[in-house]
């Protein structure tokens, strides 16, 4: 089911809402030519995106795994087949990323999530190293610290967790470059916030990347 996604007053979580956490999963539409576009040269548009399809399948059943958070999918395109199909086929909803540039739909996707609930952890859907056990660590962390972070070995993050709206953690950060992870650090020592570490991934995006998974994947 294709949920709308509310814009409005940011509040705080209130007294008696729902107390599950939440994983939230973007995604891209599978289609070949427009996604793991740097591995074309090596496996072809389609050969390219059927490993997508593969890594965000995997993801799906490593969040769903958690029976004790609540798992949504947020796309780029919520009315395309392949991923309408496989959120009837996991048994969530599917929303719709909203934001100019990947850190404004990051925040708005988080805080439409902390106006009801207290830990909200948002991951891509092209990461091979997820497990469940990673993803309880992050909600688990969120306890007892504001801010998780999963770091990605190529200078970004493959997660992100927050306890309530933080609008400057994704302020002036060069989305896309090897810079992400570091500009992150230090926006939140200037906002005063601790945060966790997850243990670092690596991405599956680039030809030299699939000698550590092999190229199929997980």
């Amino acid at each position: 089911m294709v949920r709308a996604s509310p814009v409005g007053l940011v509040r705080g979580p209130a007294e008696g809402v729902l107390s599950r956490p939440r994983l939230l999963i973007f995604s891209k539409p599978l289609i070949a030519g427009e996604v793991k576009t740097r591995l074309i040269p090596a496996l072809g548009a389609e050969g390219a995106c059927a490993l997508y399809a593969r890594l965000l399948r995997h993801t799906l059943a490593a969040a769903t795994a958690l029976v004790e958070s609540e798992v949504q999918l947020w796309a780029t395109d919520t009315a395309h087949p392949s991923l309408t199909g496989l959120a009837a086929e996991f048994g969530i909803d599917l929303y719709a990323q909203q934001g100019e540039d990947l850190g404004a739909r990051m925040h708005h996707a988080l805080t439409r999530n902390l106006r009801e609930v207290s830990r909200v952890l948002l991951i891509g859907g092209d990461c091979p190293g997820v497990t469940p056990g990673l993803l309880g660590e992050g909600l688990e962390r969120l306890r007892t610290h504001p801010v998780v972070l999963g770091p990605a070995l190529d200078g970004g993050y493959w997660a992100i967790g927050l306890d309530r709206p933080r609008h400057a953690v994704f302020e002036r950060i060069p989305w896309g470059g090897p810079e992400v992870l570091q500009t992150t650090r230090r926006r939140l020592r200037e906002e005063g916030l601790a945060w966790w570490e997850l243990p670092a991934l690596a991405d599956l995006d680039r030809p030299e990347d699939m000698d550590r998974y092999g190229d199929r994947g997980p």
